[in-house]
């Protein structure tokens, strides 16, 4: 499948428009709209913002740690709608604890937010990173465009209910993370081993003794493309002709 079938399958969509409400809870997040209090607008929107990414980053070092652990448990089916219901519990506990102004809510508020924040990081960047950078370039850059109509609606509702549809929206996106097939939430791929050298030096000791021999390196050919990597052929053995 090429590049544009890709964007522009169902799979595709899924992932552009399903990484843009990610985003955009993002952006409501960085907006304060989780807080309607404008009491809660200052020190404690603030306070949120930063717990959230302060409180993802252990996630993030036990998934470098944990790679293996990590891709199998961003595989299971229900593992995004898990995280999910966290960033949208997360988003919820913000907005009451800007309404009643209450340190221990916000706190735990920040820590199901910080975890959807580092799953959705995982599962949205492993998809986008596909085939490297050029697959990223169009789901990065359709994300951003979605995600500023899914920020639209948010001005024109009340403080309260854009509270409610920003909090919603984690939920949506891991909802469609879900039904990305599970080899493509795997953000970080075993690279495979090596070609093996000895094999040069055992196919050149097979030759006649006395013979001349060369490996002609021009001679490794390379298969087609198979999941973002080129294997190469076994080498091959060039012997004179003695005639």
């Amino acid at each position: 499948m090429n590049l544009l079938e890709k964007t522009r399958g169902a799979t595709g969509a899924r992932i552009i428009v399903g990484s843009a409400f990610f985003w955009a809870w993002l952006d409501a997040l960085f907006m304060s709209l989780l807080f309607v209090r404008p009491e809660a607008e200052g020190l404690m929107a603030e306070l949120a913002a930063t717990s959230v990414f302060g409180l993802s980053l252990p996630w993030l070092a036990l998934a470098l740690a944990r790679p293996a652990a990590c891709n199998a448990l961003l595989a299971r089916k229900r593992a995004p709608l898990a995280f999910a219901a966290l960033g949208t519990a997360g988003s919820l506990l913000f907005a009451l604890a800007g309404a009643s102004l209450n340190a221990a809510t916000l706190a735990a508020g920040g820590l199901c937010a910080g975890a959807y924040m580092a799953a959705s990081q995982l599962g949205w960047g492993a998809t986008y990173c596909q085939d490297g950078e050029r697959s990223a370039t169009p789901f990065v850059a359709g994300g951003f465009a979605c995600a500023i109509l899914v920020d639209a609606p948010l001005l024109f509702m009340v403080p309260e209910a854009a509270a409610v549809f920003a909090s919603l929206l984690p939920l949506a996106s891991g909802a469609l993370l879900a039904t990305v097939p599970s080899e493509q939430r795997s953000y970080r791929r075993t690279p495979p081993p090596p070609p093996n050298r000895d094999r040069v030096a055992v196919l050149t000791s097979l030759a006649p003794e006395g013979a001349s021999r060369h490996v002609d390196d021009a001679s490794v050919r390379r298969f087609p493309r198979h999941d973002g990597v080129r294997l190469p052929a076994a080498p091959r053995v060039v012997l004179p002709d003695s005639r």
